[in-house]
């Protein structure tokens, strides 16, 4: 679905230039790439992303594609502002440091656009670990909190299982193949048997497989200097409209966990369950506070999962119909 005709696309790692791809292939016009990474951290990751040298020609040829058809392509910026009434007609964008804190003594350039797409990344869904009471442990270079597993996937409750994204963020290829190991090794825990030769080798191709991935996470891996460009008036959790200024305010009052700004402000209680907010949530009260990650820590998991509503439960599904064009790249 084209977000609208004239699209900027900003964020940071390697699906600024997949979506942006995508917008061009179903016939929209990318007005930009923004990213927060410089060609230096590309390079810096090359040694292990030349492990996939399929995915790596992937990433290639998408920005070769950006380029060809004049895209232009902002490296090291970041979007400092976007303008409009009703909808979007421009966004500055600005330099960054190399902690991605905007540059406000650098020139800015001002691109003409009708939409703006912003992704900072991918995040593990750890909901159902949680409330399965797997432990959890904070890994910046996976893209947050992540149950503790072992390389096959399983947690620190008995009989319980994890694969895929879940467990870290090291991509499709990665996914698929510890999906493969982990239903070998439940299906070894049953029988008594242990590290056989079909482990072994799903177990090879996997390492392999996580080698890029984790080179391509760490483009993602967030810097302490964005948070400092999100202004005081920025909505931080949407589903409740509570801006940064909002939520430092209860921070000085003396609410210095998750949990304490949830009951004094709602953030994290909407549909989303906090999945959009939790991350800079936890991160402004680590600035605020002085606090790490770790100990900031996350609030209580709840139910529902998924909020869905009881018509759409009801209702039949045509699955036939449903738009899935196939696995994501990374």
């Amino acid at each position: 679905m084209l977000p609208g005709d004239r699209t900027i696309v900003a964020g940071c790692g390697p699906l600024v230039f997949f979506v942006a791809a995508e917008i061009m292939r179903l016939g929209g016009r990318p007005a930009a790439v923004v990213t927060l990474n410089s060609r230096q951290d590309w390079v810096r990751q090359l040694p292990n992303l030349v492990s996939r040298t399929d995915l790596l020609a992937q990433g290639v040829s998408w920005i070769m594609k950006l380029q060809s058809a004049g895209v232009p392509i902002f490296w090291q910026h970041g979007v400092d502002s976007i303008d409009g009434q009703d909808h979007v007609t421009s966004a500055v964008v600005r330099p960054v440091d190399s902690q991605w804190r905007l540059r406000k003594e650098a020139p800015s350039s001002v691109v003409s656009a009708d939409s703006v797409a912003i992704g900072h990344g991918l995040m593990p869904a750890v909901e159902a670990s949680r409330l399965a009471g797997a432990s959890h442990r904070f890994a910046p270079e996976l893209g947050g909190w992540v149950p503790e597993t072992d390389h096959a996937g399983k947690t620190s409750v008995a009989n319980l299982w994890i694969c895929g994204d879940a467990t870290g963020i090291f991509g499709a290829a990665a996914a698929e193949q510890q999906g493969k190991l982990t239903g070998l090794s439940v299906a070894a825990q049953m029988t008594g048997r242990s590290n056989t030769p079909e482990q072994q080798a799903v177990t090879a191709t996997l390492i392999k497989a996580r080698k890029f991935g984790a080179a391509a996470a760490r483009l993602m891996d967030m810097r302490p200097g964005l948070v400092d460009n999100v202004t005081s008036e920025t909505i931080v959790c949407r589903c409740e409209a509570i801006s940064r200024g909002d939520l430092e305010q209860e921070i000085r009052s003396g609410a210095t966990s998750p949990n304490a700004i949830k009951s004094g402000t709602r953030a994290g209680m909407g549909p989303c369950g906090g999945r959009f907010c939790r991350d800079t949530v936890a991160r402004l009260i680590s600035l605020n506070t002085g606090q790490t990650m770790e100990e900031v820590g996350l609030p209580t998991a709840r139910s529902p999962l998924r909020p869905v509503a009881i018509c759409d439960l009801a209702s039949p599904i045509d699955y036939e119909a449903l738009p899935i064009p196939g696995l994501a790249p990374l």
